[in-house]
Formats: structure tokens, C-alpha cells, sequence
């Protein structure tokens, strides 16, 4: 079993962050390929293998910055052979140690993989490093082309372009990769009680669907379809429809309310 250590961001002496500037784009066609997003904690074996599954025999990008461990060498290397140990054919570990490092030379695996897993720690981290560089370009062609890209706890929150970045009830902004546009992420979701800070984030931005992951459950994303796998829920919550839980099992898209 693959375990992340993940920490929770101190709180900001300031009420908000002030977001990073990203040009705006028109709406991308929706990708070919799949997102899996995962609320954190552990993670059920059947997961892994859906994701290796997806992964097929390419190579695998991890992405291991959110947490603070990751500046240890022995730290990556240990949490790639967990990933091997789990039947990832192949795994690069990619981790810049500043932004300046983001760059095409360090985006270059990206270009050959079949996936990348951008693993749990501090959504912030993620945001300073990669938001807006070749990272960030190469995880969503990826995702044009058919690739799949996954992540965990810090991994699934970077996944929104409007982004929880920390605080709770009273959420600071941030600004996320944009994987999922139309979405803000949150994640340990009912494990937190962190309802509250995704309501408040929905009733500032009523165009966006806001999913709350528990832990040892995810989100996988097809298109514009869905289907919630793991051991919770997930919590769909809009400014028009309030909250609802989406069971194990369920499948739908997140822009239409379930049934009741």
C-alpha cells in the first residue's frame, strides 16, 4: 500500500492570496483521455489497478512536489518503487525544486508518457512550481491525446483552475492546472468537515461544479461522464442545487444534478 505523507498548510496571516496571473484561453474541446482524482488517504488496491490499467505499458510521470519529503532524493526514489511495486511498467519522477526548474528540459518526459500521477502534500507547493509553465502544457496534451493523469489529496485539488488553496469555513484562493476547468476539487472531504469552504467557493463562482472527495474514494472522469469508485462519497455541490452525495457506483456527468 502506497502512502503519501501529507501535511496541512499553516494558516495565512492574510484573508486571500492573491491569485496567479494566468492568460486567458478559450474552452478547450474536452480531452480524449481520463482523469482520476482521489480524495487521499488510502488508497484501495482495485484503484491502483484501474489506474495501472489505464497506464497500459507506457511510462508513467510522478509528480511527488506537493509534499514537503519530496526535496530528498531518497524520499522520490522510495515512493517510485512503491509505484513499480504496484505494476506501473515504467516511472519517471518529476520535481522541480523551484519554478525557474519547470521548463521544457524538465517537461520533456511528459511527452513520451501514457500517464502521471501528481501525488499529495500541499496544493500550494504545486501552484508556485508549475501553474502556467511546460508542466503545466504537457499534462494537459497529454490529456489531448488520450493519456490518463491522476492524482491524490494536494493532487486532486491542483486539478481546478479556481482552486481551494487553503482555509476553513473561509477558503483562500488560489489558482489551480486547469485539468478540470469547469470544477473546484476538494478533498478529505467529509474525514475534514471541510463542507463549508467548498459552499462558500460554489456561491463565489455559481458557474462552477464543486466535488468533494472523501477519503479512499476518487472521481474517474471520461470526457464529460463520471463514475465514483472507492469505500465513501462524493459531494456534488452547486450555488442552484446546494449538496448531494454521489455513492460508490454512481455514474453521470457533473454538470447535470443526480436523480433523486
Amino acid at each position: 500500500m502506497l502512502t503519501v505523507p501529507e501535511a496541512e498548510p499553516p494558516a495565512a496571516p492574510a484573508p486571500q492570496l492573491e491569485l496567479r496571473t494566468v492568460a486567458p484561453q478559450p474552452k478547450p474541446k474536452p480531452p480524449k483521455g481520463t482523469v482520476l482524482a482521489h480524495g487521499g488517504g488510502p488508497m484501495r488496491k482495485s484503484t491502483f489497478d484501474q489506474f495501472a490499467e489505464l497506464c497500459g505499458d507506457g511510462t508513467m510521470v510522478l509528480i511527488p512536489t506537493a509534499a514537503y519529503a519530496a526535496e530528498h532524493r531518497s524520499y522520490r526514489k522510495r515512493v517510485r518503487k512503491s509505484w513499480l511495486e504496484q505494476g506501473i511498467h515504467e516511472v519517471v519522477v518529476l520535481h522541480a525544486r523551484d519554478r525557474g526548474e519547470a521548463d521544457d528540459h524538465l517537461a520533456e518526459p511528459l511527452r513520451r508518457a501514457s500517464c502521471a500521477w501528481l501525488s499529495g502534500g500541499v496544493q500550494g507547493r504545486l501552484e508556485d512550481r508549475y501553474v502556467g509553465t511546460p508542466v503545466e502544457r504537457e499534462l494537459h496534451a497529454l490529456l489531448q491525446r488520450g493519456g490518463t493523469v491522476g492524482g491524490d489529496s494536494a493532487g486532486s485539488s491542483i486539478m481546478s483552475r479556481v482552486m481551494i488553496h487553503h482555509g476553513n469555513p473561509d477558503p483562500v484562493e488560489g489558482t489551480g492546472l486547469g485539468i478540470l476547468p469547469e470544477v473546484i476539487v476538494d478533498q478529505h472531504f467529509l474525514v475534514r468537515e471541510r463542507e463549508p469552504r467548498l459552499v462558500t467557493m460554489v456561491e463565489r463562482h455559481p458557474d462552477l461544479v464543486g466535488v468533494g472527495i472523501d477519503e479512499s474514494t476518487a472521481l474517474l472522469i471520461q470526457g464529460d461522464r463520471f463514475r465514483v469508485i472507492g469505500d465513501s462519497v462524493v459531494r456534488r455541490c452547486t450555488a442552484e442545487d446546494g449538496c448531494a452525495d454521489l455513492p460508490p457506483g454512481t455514474e453521470g456527468r457533473l454538470s447535470e444534478p443526480p436523480p433523486e
